[in-house]
């Protein structure tokens, strides 16, 4: 199928082994530092890690995807390349056996187990009750069926993410919404090992023009200019762009911070510290946070991988796309010399009409009579 399977890349990123000193320059990343200088400073970023990711001597990552997900639908075949005559057999054992992976591992809607911290009544009582709170949650926003998208992207994409998001105006108090990211959509830093927290990771989304406005007023203006818009009329409204979150870490002194930019073209319609997290104390009460230090809102799930890096090396559909092609070809081979075992009616010139001949049908039962002379 074409698929470059090698699970190193030979840049500098990954052959360090007889190296020390300067390997790589990248840009400083943090929120004090101004708008245009930031936005130039993430789009290096991001093509460095794009170009690694896609390089054809390393993960070839954008012609792997694109060739697994033809695989799975059972686009396997060239048929410009087949003769006339020749079957376009295809026998999709990989749709098979990866929707039935997939719909094992995902057959029930997942719930944590909460333990009681210590033998008090009380203690067991808030344990189960939280238990309760987490399936409802799970039910609620059908965490079963976006798991079921993640599996399939680990297995077709070489990553499966999900990302948590906290909607403040979702009910009476707003909640946590999990969501199932298409990783094609999303950009890791190249240097990000499987487990850690990556440099950056920037997600590609899109919205109308009405969207970003209602969500950032501030940026009315430079939004419309930006896109081009003197008077936002609703068709103008109704345009649709693609602009860039990125979640990334910093350095505030000597502490490790995270912060969020999003933006598109040269608009920064946002640019601060992670939102997910409480910062200050709250009017004098004490409030803290669930995590020790601000973490970006995915989840990563791995499968194949050593761990030297955030992307899988290979997927099992890969690994099993040269045995789907030798399935498909002596497949094809089989309904082919099936059709040509059948013997070739002859009947010599002049025997029997052409009407009579036209109405040879082939039934074993069918008697023709053939003139002798």
């Amino acid at each position: 199928v074409g698929i470059n399977q090698k699970a190193y890349s030979d840049s500098k990123v990954d052959d360090i082994a007889n190296q020390d000193g300067q390997i790589d320059e990248l840009p400083i990343l943090g929120i004090s530092i101004d708008d245009k200088e930031l936005v130039t400073s993430l789009n290096r970023k991001i093509k460095d890690s794009q170009d690694y990711w896609n390089d054809p001597n390393g993960y070839n990552l954008e012609v792997a995807r694109d060739q697994n997900v033809r695989m799975h639908l059972g686009k396997q075949l060239d048929k410009s390349k087949l003769y006339s005559y020749q079957v376009p057999y295809i026998d999709n054992e990989i749709f098979v056996g990866t929707e039935t992976v997939i719909a094992y591992v995902t057959s029930t809607n997942p719930q944590s187990e909460v333990y009681p911290a210590s033998d008090t009544v009380q203690s067991k009582i808030m344990a189960a009750d939280l238990q309760k709170v987490h399936k409802a949650h799970a039910d609620k926003f059908d965490l079963q069926s976006k798991l079921n998208n993640v599996a399939r992207n680990l297995y077709l994409k070489r990553v499966g993410i999900l990302k948590l998001s906290y909607d403040p105006k979702f009910g009476s108090a707003g909640d946590i919404i999990p969501s199932a990211v298409n990783p094609e959509h999303v950009i890791f830093d190249k240097n990000a090992r499987m487990g850690e927290d990556p440099n950056f990771v920037c997600e590609i989304l899109k919205a109308s023009v009405e969207d970003l406005v209602n969500r950032f007023p501030e940026k009315k203006e430079a939004i419309f200019q930006s896109v081009g818009i003197v008077r936002g009329t609703p068709i103008q409204l109704g345009k649709v762009v693609a602009y860039r979150e990125v979640w990334f870490t910093f350095w505030e002194k000597t502490k490790r911070c995270q912060g969020l930019a999003i933006y598109f073209n040269d608009v920064v319609l946002y640019k601060g510290k992670n939102p997910n997290w409480i910062y200050e104390k709250e009017k004098g009460i004490t409030i803290t946070n669930f995590l020790d230090v601000p973490v970006k809102p995915y989840i990563i799930f791995n499968y194949i991988n050593d761990g030297a890096h955030v992307i899988d090396q290979t997927t099992p559909v890969e690994q099993a796309a040269p045995l789907q092609d030798i399935l498909n070809k002596r497949g094809r081979q089989i309904i082919e010399n099936a059709d040509t075992a059948n013997s070739t009616l002859v009947l010599k010139a002049g025997a029997i009409s052409s009407d009579d001949a036209q109405n040879i049908t082939g039934d074993p039962n069918q008697k023709i009579i053939l003139d002798s002379k």
